[in-house]
């Protein structure tokens, strides 16, 4: 499929890291006192992510995609306001439950650079 070729660009396979179990994870959230996990909305988005991402390898585009399925399943219906309330919940929650910092680190980075990127393309 010519459309989907690699247009020259190198690409590595994405690291990946084991992630936690589901019970290591929510209470790692806990601990970490995340504001969103004391809000419904907060603590339905949390549970949505976990189920999505515990005890399985994830790189830094599958903690992305996991983020985005969460969001769509627990905060449809919620304002907007509320809505960009728990975007702000993403990093905390990846650098709490994500093992190693390197595809934690990752993640982050990939999802600001989406998010710019949606940016721009709403200003045009």
């Amino acid at each position: 499929m010519p459309e989907f070729e690699n247009r020259g660009h190198e690409t590595q396979p994405e690291k990946t890291v084991k992630m936690p179990s589901k019970e290591e994870m929510i209470s790692k959230i806990r601990k970490a006192d995340l504001l969103g996990a004391s809000l419904i909305q907060g603590e339905r988005l949390f549970s949505t992510f976990v189920n999505h991402v515990a005890g399985k390898n994830k790189g830094a585009s599958g903690i992305n995609l996991a983020w985005e399925v969460a969001k769509f399943d627990a905060l449809s219906g919620v304002t907007p306001l509320m809505a960009e309330r728990m975007e702000m919940e993403y990093e905390p929650l990846v650098q709490t439950v994500t093992p190693d910092p390197d595809v934690a680190n990752r993640a982050m980075e990939l999802r600001r650079e989406m998010l710019e990127k949606r940016k721009k393309e709403q200003g045009k």
